[in-house]
């Protein structure tokens, strides 16, 4: 555009709003520079990518659909193999369109331009063996196997001359404001004249057309209808000159000659059906260009209407709207056969194409049969190693009745998995034929056998297969898809950490595999584990930890089911807290226990061990509950594992508190026996004697604690000064005034506040006490904040043992070297015994 601007005097704006054709048919008028030259050639060749991709897949440099992935150096290549693949390339394209490409490639200097320039100068020697004859056009007015439709204008044949082009031209230009172009009014007297003197021949009114259409005059003044197919041809054409395309479409809808161009019957169908096709492609109505051209427009396998229908087919196709993509490769089947009638060679490039996508058509639309038959044909039609690798995938599909590549999908539900693995297995032979020769699209069917492999944890076999798959299918990326290309390599990232490789390949599979997730591929969660164990075995942590964080953050919610049961992920911050949080939300259930339970031991094993003190907390309530109860005795069995999270007495407390309250009183009296012999042993009377008073009010025969009995009283015996010892009602020197704390208990404990306090009367009137009764509330922290409130008023400290458990532990940190004693009755006599020995000891010790 700039060049133009400046050599023909014009403004970059006016220019710029010129369309393509415009453009260049100001540029035939101008010489250009090399470098815009080289440019152009390079956009020229990537027009016709499937050209240039085919070369480069055949002497195997990396490419993105025929642009380079990567330089050209390193490459060893062959001269032999490099013209094998330049015959191969004329054969498939045309000797003309190889030309332009390969010395295209050669003025850049490619590394083996050399290869390049001696095949072509031994090309004239060998023009006719690998240049099949190129029949000419077929003429509406010679023998051709197109019949007219009944009701179709046929006209005469002629073509627009150059005298007709230079005509066009100047409405064009006079239209744009070009310097030194006719005005309006003398383009107008052009074109009448020129009606004028050539009424009888047709094409002569396709100027009107043209004319009204760019200067926006009103349409079809006095056109006969012998000539309107011409002027509605004109007007079209007018309209698309300033890529006025929804302005075509809505003439379409209106006007039956319009509809009728696309019927190939005369040159001006040949002159706008491609126009019309692209207008109703732009405005979003490819679906119905297989009604408007007639297989007697496609005539010229390699004109714009023939590759405009192939990629409006295409991308019906790639848009899952296979019953319309049918109806385009019908149409174009059609006039494939009509060609090949006229002598066009069976094994054109365009006709594979077109028998290939019909195939895939009728595979979508489950009619596997006549898609297997047109497959069969291709492979005797088409010898090249890269195609029948692609038909022989395809065929292993049709085995499996999968419709599709992408349709290749391992199950999210692990009882599907046998199924799909024997659909897939019907085209195992299929896929090993695809994969003999080691071409580019080999890849499909490695692809296949790859997910083969590892839906049968085959790993290292799966490993190798998705590898090649996913080389070719990312530099293909245009053409494969981001799902395909991502789920290539999520699959290969999980075989090749479940094979266990090496550290520096299970941190590339951590890194591919959390790639895929993050492109929201979905991850099938009975192949979360394989991953993970091998991740945890090589990759180091921060990997592992940030490809747990994104299976839990983009994989399906029942990734959480997986990783919870596996000890390594569970021990990660990220699960436990999830887990946590469904808990929640399950309150109170058996399932709820379950999580939680596993967030315990997330927790220890992360030295995270308030957070499990809080859990235990939680499960004690729910086991009192009657929910989880067994497991968590369970859990409670070793306490050393749950240290220092619950101390040994914590856990020996809740453990009896659990099988008070299912009733199992005589287990209840074997988890509190070694703690009654361990304060006996450290001389510690008062919680020795609380302890044992417990199990007397369980109410078991005398005979199943008289060894503890008998040690308490030889303790006495033996002038070790109890608890009560305080209260001596005869001490006739009354002790300084005591302010005790008393927390815990419930309702009960309330109710018995006046008989602890008129007990304390008699016993020791200088002792004041404080109750806060907390219960059984899980939401114990006010409590708490009570107690740190006024905690500093008071001498000391007593807590029933019977409390929540993580209650007791924070009191117990507030109280720093304040004296505490334990509860362990839940009457009276016994409550007030603990404060009276707390009172002595806070007197002892002041």
């Amino acid at each position: 555009m700039a060049h133009v601007a400046t050599a023909r005097n014009f403004r970059a704006k006016t220019v710029a709003g010129w369309g393509d054709g415009k453009i260049v048919d100001a540029m035939k008028q101008l010489s250009i520079s090399n470098q815009l030259a080289t440019i152009l050639l390079v956009e020229l060749n990537l027009e016709r990518a499937g050209m240039c991709q085919r070369f480069l897949d055949s002497v195997d440099i990396s490419n993105d659909n025929g642009r380079t992935t990567g330089p050209f150096f390193g490459y060893e290549l062959e001269v032999a193999a490099v013209h094998e693949a330049a015959d191969n390339l004329v054969r498939e394209f045309g000797l003309v369109k190889v030309v332009v490409y390969f010395l295209t490639l050669a003025i850049q200097q490619q590394p083996f331009a050399d290869h390049l320039w001696q095949w072509l100068k031994g090309l004239p020697a060998r023009a006719n063996e690998i240049t099949p004859a190129e029949p000419e056009s077929v003429e509406p007015d010679k023998a051709d196997p197109y019949e007219t439709a009944e009701g179709d204008v046929v006209v005469s044949p002629h073509h627009l001359t150059t005298l007709d082009h230079l005509v066009k031209k100047s409405v064009v230009d006079s239209k744009s404001g070009i310097v030194g172009s006719l005005l309006e009014d003398e383009i107008h007297d052009v074109v009448d004249e020129f009606l004028s003197l050539n009424a009888e021949r047709p094409q002569t009114f396709f100027h009107a057309g043209f004319r009204d259409a760019v200067f926006d005059r009103q349409l079809e003044k006095g056109v006969s209808p012998g000539s309107s197919r011409w002027y509605w041809a004109g007007a079209v054409r007018g309209w698309a000159s300033r890529e006025n395309w929804s302005r075509i479409v809505a003439e379409f809808d209106r006007n039956p000659i319009v509809r009728a161009l696309g019927d190939g019957a005369d040159s001006a169908s040949d002159e706008v059906s491609w126009y019309i096709t692209r207008a109703l492609k732009q405005e979003k109505r490819p679906g119905e260009v297989s009604d408007f051209v007639k297989s007697r427009a496609l005539r010229r396998p390699g004109g714009q209407l023939f590759q405009e229908m192939l990629e409006i087919g295409t991308e019906l196709l790639h848009r899952e709207e296979p019953g319309e993509a049918r109806a385009v490769f019908d149409r174009l089947m059609e006039a494939v056969k009509a060609l090949i009638d006229n002598g066009y060679p069976p094994a054109h490039a365009r006709f594979l194409t077109v028998r290939r996508r019909r195939a895939h058509c009728l595979r979508m639309l489950l009619e596997h049969d006549q898609a297997r038959l047109i497959l069969r044909e291709l492979l005797d039609l088409d010898p090249d190693s890269n195609n029948q690798a692609m038909v022989r995938a395809d065929l292993g599909m049709l085995a499996g009745n999968f419709n599709r590549l992408e349709d290749v999908s391992l199950p999210n539900r692990q009882e599907e998995v046998p199924d799909f693995l024997d659909r897939l297995k019907e085209g195992r032979e299929e896929f090993l034929l695809s994969v003999k020769n080691d071409v580019p699209y080999a890849s499909h069917g490695h692809y296949c056998l790859g997910v083969l492999a590892l839906g049968a944890e085959k790993y290292n076999e799966a490993e190798n297969h998705l590898e090649r798959a996913r080389g070719h299918f990312k530099s293909r990326l245009k053409s494969y898809g981001n799902d395909l290309v991502a789920r290539t390599d999520l699959y290969l990232g999980i075989s090749r950490a479940a094979g266990v490789m090496s550290a520096g390949d299970l941190t590339h599979a951590a890194r591919v595999m959390i790639d895929a997730l993050e492109s929201g591929t979905p991850f099938p969660p009975y192949l979360i584990n394989p991953a993970v164990e091998g991740l945890e075995v090589g990759a180091s942590s921060e990997v592992f930890s940030r490809f747990i964080d994104t299976v839990l953050k983009f994989g399906s919610e029942s990734a959480l089911e997986v990783l919870w049961n596996n000890e390594s992920a569970i021990a990660l911050g990220p699960v436990t807290d999830a887990l946590r949080d469904r808990a929640g939300n399950l309150e109170g259930s058996e399932e709820a226990a379950s999580y939680l339970r596993a967030c315990v031991k997330g927790y220890m094993s992360a030295n995270r061990f308030d957070e499990a003190g809080d859990l235990l907390d939680k499960l004690e309530t729910m086991a009192t509950d009657g929910v989880g109860t067994a497991e968590f005795l369970d859990l409670l069995r070793y306490p050393e594992r749950l240290q220092p999270a619950w101390d040994q007495e914590e856990v020996v407390v809740a453990s009896a508190r659990c099988l008070e309250a299912r009733g199992d009183l005589v287990n209840a009296l074997e988890a509190l026996r070694p703690l009654f012999h361990r304060y006996a042993a450290k001389g510690e009377i008062h919680e020795a004697d609380g302890i044992l008073e417990c199990i007397r009010c369980y109410g078991l025969p005398e005979d199943r604690y008289i060894q503890e009995t008998r040690r308490l009283e030889a303790l006495i015996e033996h002038g070790r000064e109890s608890a009560s010892q305080v209260n001596d009602p005869d001490k006739k020197n009354p002790a300084r005034p005591l302010k005790i704390l008393f927390v815990g208990g419930n309702e009960i404990q309330r109710k018995l506040e006046s008989a602890v306090k008129n007990n304390l009367r008699e016993r020791a009137p200088h002792v004041e006490v404080t109750f806060i009764f907390s219960g059984w509330d899980g939401n114990w922290r006010p409590h708490l904040e009570k107690v740190q409130a006024i905690l500093h008023e008071h001498d000391a400290l007593v807590l029933m043992r019977f409390m929540r458990t993580n209650l007791g532990r924070e009191i117990r940190r507030l109280c720093g070297k304040k004296q505490w004693r334990s509860c362990w009755s839940s009457g009276h006599k016994g409550m007030a015994d603990a404060i009276l020995a707390a009172a002595e000891a806070a007197e002892t010790y002041a």
